[in-house]
């Protein structure tokens, strides 16, 4: 029994990994630094509008605006932001293969494998399969990239090998 997975990293795929770890792994972390980065945001943005509309334009003033509004987008799109920038350093092609002991990550750079033991959380979120190595690493099984077998196949090998389950995430 030999499954393969092609793993393609568009901005979708990301912002839904980086969504889900959010919400699973990081969320009191990423609700302090959301509250933070808009409470300063709608400081600067205010602050500098007040005194632009009172005293005319300056250019000091002006960049306070632009900062201030540039963090208020920060914090309002956080996961779309960190998504495009992983996008530029993640390595967009590969393939997962799945056997009978262990499955193996191949890129055009490094081929890996993994035992299923390492398995630390299976996750279902937005139509995508997520397999956690660790709270920091994880890999994306879509749907449409399963070859040699249904998605429901995958996934019942994947927790008959590691023991653990595919949890739904809302």
């Amino acid at each position: 029994m030999h499954f393969e997975v092609d793993m393609k990293m568009d901005l979708r795929r990301l912002v839904a990994l980086n969504a889900l770890a959010e919400k699973t792994f990081r969320r009191g972390q990423m609700l302090v630094f959301r509250l933070v980065m808009l409470a300063l945001g709608g400081w600067l943005s205010w602050t500098a509008g007040r005194t632009l509309l009172a005293e005319g334009i300056r250019f000091d003033q002006t960049c306070k605006l632009l900062t201030g509004l540039l963090v208020l987008a920060i914090g309002l799109f956080t996961n779309t932001i960190r998504a495009w920038l992983n996008q530029m350093t993640i390595i967009p092609d590969g393939k997962l293969s799945f056997g009978e002991k262990f499955f193996t990550e191949k890129s055009k750079y490094q081929k890996t494998q993994h035992r299923y033991s390492d398995i630390f959380a299976l996750k279902s979120y937005r139509g995508y399969d997520f397999m956690f190595l660790d709270k920091q690493r994880s890999l994306i099984l879509a749907p449409d990239g399963i070859s040699f077998c249904t998605p429901e196949e995958l996934r019942r090998l994947i927790e008959e090998k590691s023991g653990k389950q595919f949890e739904s995430v809302k």
